[in-house]
C-alpha cells in the first residue's frame, strides 16, 4: 500500500495515515537518512522531509492533518449585503448567477451561493438514481389500471408494411395502452386519429381515472 493511496483519502480511516507517518518519522531517526527513509516507505524526500520537521515544530500532534480552511475570510461581505441576498433569494427562488444577473449585485456568484449555502437555502439536485427511485415509489402507490400510458404509432411510414397497407387497406395507427403499475401492454388498430377513436379503445379497458400521454 503506497502513501499516495493513503494521502489522497482513498482510505477513509486517518488513524493508518498517521500511523504511516509516525512509521516513517520513527525509521528516519533510526538511520538518519531521509533518502533511505523515503526508497523505503515509497515516498519522495521532500514528502520525509517535511514530517520530519513537522514532528520536531509540534511533535505527534504535527503528524495529523491541520485544517485547510483559512483561519480569516479576506473580503467577507457585510452583514447588510448578506441579509439583501437572503430577502432577495427568500423572494425570488432565484439560485446564485441568477441573483447576481438579475439585480447586478456587486460580489461575486460563488459569494452569493456562499451565503446561500450557509443559511440553508441552496436546494441539493437529485442524482438520476434517485429520480429513478422516487418514480418507482410513485407507481407503487398506485392500483392497477388506474393510470393508463398511451402511445398512437404511425404504421403507414415503415417501408416494409406500406405495400401490405396500401394493397390490403389495412389501420393505419397502432395504439400501445399500457399500465403504469403493473405494465402490462394492450394493442388496438385504427384507420382514423383523434380523441373519440382512442377512447372507445380506453373504455374497452373498463378504467377509471384514466391520464392520457401521447408521443409524436
Amino acid at each position: 500500500m503506497t502513501y499516495s493511496i493513503i494521502a489522497n483519502n482513498k482510505l477513509k480511516d486517518k488513524k493508518i495515515l498517521y500511523n504511516f507517518r509516525r512509521e516513517m518519522v520513527e525509521r528516519y531517526y533510526e538511520i538518519k537518512s531521509y533518502r533511505k527513509t523515503a526508497c523505503e516507505f515509497g515516498v519522495s524526500v521532500k514528502t520525509v522531509l517535511k514530517w520530519v520537521k513537522r514532528y520536531q515544530r509540534m511533535g505527534l500532534a504535527g503528524l495529523i492533518d491541520l485544517p485547510r480552511s483559512p483561519k480569516l475570510i479576506r473580503n467577507k461581505l457585510s452583514l447588510e449585503k448578506t441579509e439583501l441576498i437572503i430577502k432577495l433569494r427568500e423572494i425570488t427562488g432565484f439560485g446564485a448567477k441568477r441573483l447576481k444577473q438579475e439585480f447586478n449585485l456587486p460580489m461575486s456568484s460563488g459569494a452569493i451561493y456562499r451565503v446561500l449555502k450557509e443559511n440553508g437555502l441552496t436546494k441539493r439536485v437529485k442524482r438520476k438514481y434517485q429520480k429513478k427511485r422516487d418514480l418507482r415509489k410513485e407507481k407503487e402507490r398506485l392500483k392497477p389500471f388506474e393510470v393508463i400510458q398511451m402511445d398512437v404509432k404511425y404504421l403507414d411510414d415503415i417501408p416494409e408494411f406500406f405495400k401490405y397497407y396500401c394493397k390490403y387497406k389495412l389501420p393505419r395507427y397502432q395504439i400501445t395502452a399500457r399500465d403504469v403499475r403493473i405494465r402490462i401492454p394492450f394493442y388496438f388498430y385504427t384507420y382514423k386519429e383523434g380523441g373519440y377513436y382512442f377512447s372507445g379503445y380506453l373504455s374497452s379497458l373498463n378504467t377509471q381515472n384514466v391520464y392520457l400521454w401521447r408521443r409524436n
